[in-house]
This record gives C-alpha cells, sequence and structure tokens, in this order.
C-alpha cells in the first residue's frame, strides 16, 4: 500500500513537471516570436524606419508615424490644424520639418523641395518625398533614372498643400 502510495505520489509529480516544462517551453517560443511590424494608420502599409515620418498633433503632444509623406500630410491637412511632421531628406539624410498652425503651413529648410510621383501601383513612401534643397533632388533622380518616367517636376510646399486640400464648394479659381 505504501509502495502504490509512492507511485502515485510519483506520477503526480512527475506530470506536474512535466506540464511545466510544456508550459515554460511554449513561452520561450512565445518570447522568440517577433511582434508584427508596425502599419500606418492611414493606408495600412508596413512602416519603413527609412521612409517613416513622425507627425506630432500639438493638441494632444502625441507622435503618430506613418509610412511615408503623403499618409502623414494628409492627415495634417484633415486632421491635425496644430501639428509638426518630421520627414527625413533621402540623399543627406537631414530633417525637414513641416508645420501646419491652422491653415498656414511652413516648412524649415525653407529650400526644401517635394518629388511627387503620380502613381498609384507605387507604395505611398515611395510616391512622394522631399528634400532638403534642390540639388538633392536632381542628385536622386540622377541615382534613380527610371523615376524620370514620371516626369517630375521640383514641387513646394504651397502647390503640395493645394494637392492635398480640395477646393471649396462654390469657391471661385
Amino acid at each position: 500500500m505504501a509502495n502504490q502510495l509512492a507511485v502515485m505520489v510519483f506520477r503526480a509529480c512527475a506530470t506536474v513537471l512535466l506540464a511545466l516544462l510544456i508550459v515554460s517551453s511554449l513561452g520561450a517560443l512565445a518570447a522568440d516570436e517577433k511582434p508584427p511590424p508596425p502599419t500606418c494608420p492611414v493606408c495600412s502599409h508596413v512602416i519603413a524606419p527609412a521612409d517613416s515620418v513622425v507627425v506630432t498633433d500639438f493638441r494632444a503632444p502625441k507622435d503618430t508615424t506613418y509610412c511615408g509623406l503623403f499618409c502623414a500630410l494628409k492627415q495634417m491637412a484633415e486632421k491635425y490644424p496644430a501639428s509638426r511632421a518630421i520627414a527625413h531628406s533621402p540623399i543627406s539624410g537631414n530633417e525637414v520639418r513641416i508645420i501646419r498652425t491652422g491653415a498656414r503651413w511652413a516648412i524649415v529648410p525653407t529650400t526644401a523641395v517635394f518629388l511627387i510621383l503620380d502613381d498609384p501601383q507605387l507604395p505611398p513612401a515611395q510616391r512622394w518625398r522631399v528634400f532638403d534643397r534642390q540639388a538633392r533632388y536632381i542628385q536622386f533622380l540622377s541615382l534613380h533614372r527610371e523615376l524620370l518616367k514620371y516626369k517630375p517636376r521640383p514641387t513646394r510646399l504651397p502647390q503640395v498643400i493645394r494637392l492635398l486640400t480640395p477646393p471649396k464648394v462654390g469657391a471661385h479659381p
């Protein structure tokens, strides 16, 4: 009888240890899994660090990261009347800041120009780019000659804002 009790206790302990081993190994497997990459709140594309644009809403001091310039500026135009976007010029890596205060928009540096490619087949991050100055824009196009088929022109901030904000109904041109 004592022998049977010892065997039952041994089996129960072995079962508990086996269960703990299984649970801990599952936890280790779950810890090894990478979290899914962050996605853009506008278009749901994956946010690549090199193309990401961070928008700060000054009313609720919070930062939101977008997959590219188009999504970030679209949100600024539609939802954030007091905000700032920080993007990086592809060639130099320099910061370009776009600030919106109500109806007023500004860009720093003031020499910044945009490259806008009108092709919905391209990912959003590749359609719109900003350069800290026109020389970097030209350098980028010389390195990416395949983009010349879109006949790009350097675009300044006022033209970009007009593209983002549709004309008001009944407004005169």
